[in-house]
């Protein structure tokens, strides 16, 4: 379940950017906004598409591993499901989600939501249920509001730039729920590489590195040659 399925977002997204011109390549330049927005939408909803086939180009696409590693620590009856949502846990759900929390494409805000939680919240845990047992996202919760961020550099190339995307509220509480279940799933069956700290509960990228630098001064102690590539 992906937060976003190939964003088609209309042009007026983009359109309050400051920036007057956009440089495209050292030939080609564009300073409509309407085609700002157009080429950064084009390029924010297909990079992750090109990033995926560069590395199944590179390395292959062998799942061998994977199966190995998921089949030496599942056992055979095991089998992942996902509870259906009740009343009360699309409360509960809800209410972590901070009030001034940034409203969707949808125009529903959490506030919004919140005030009407106790008629609202039966159909929604209805749309969620009716989602999980037919396989299938609503389109709509896909569908985000999309800024472009500076992140450093000329403001006016157009690789200084990243998306970030504000989604349906809605959409938040049957990614939570999934969210929830899935990490259990995975940690009671400890498939989870041990090393891993990006996504995970008091991990972080002090973590890894705290865990890198330990184990070079290990190594340093007995000896042993270290090397990072």
């Amino acid at each position: 379940m992906t937060k976003h399925s190939n964003l088609l977002l209309p042009t007026s997204f983009f359109s309050f950017f400051y920036f007057q011109f956009l440089k495209v390549t050292e030939q080609k330049i564009i300073s409509a906004a309407a085609d700002i927005a157009d080429y950064l939408n084009l390029r924010f909803t297909t990079v992750a598409d090109k990033v995926k086939q560069s590395l199944l180009t590179a390395n292959g696409c062998n799942l061998d591993k994977l199966k190995q590693f998921g089949g030496e620590r599942l056992p055979s009856e095991s089998q992942f499901t996902i509870p259906p949502m009740t009343t009360d846990m699309v409360k509960v759900y809800l209410l972590k989600i901070p009030a001034n929390k940034a409203t969707g494409i949808d125009g529903i805000s959490c506030s919004l939501l919140c005030l009407g939680i106790t008629e609202l919240a039966p159909s929604i845990a209805k749309l969620i249920n009716l989602s999980l047992s037919s396989g299938t996202f609503p389109c709509l919760w896909k569908r985000a509001r999309v800024t472009a961020l500076h992140k450093a550099g000329d403001m006016d190339d157009v690789n200084n730039y990243r998306p970030t995307s504000v989604l349906p509220v809605l959409s938040k509480i049957i990614e939570r729920h999934v969210h929830d279940h899935l990490s259990e799933y995975l940690n009671v069956h400890d498939l989870i590489y041990k090393n891993q700290s990006g996504f995970r509960k008091q991990y972080s990228t002090e973590t890894a590195l705290a865990y890198i630098v330990d184990t070079l001064f290990f190594s340093l102690d007995k000896n042993h040659i270290n090397g990072m590539f």
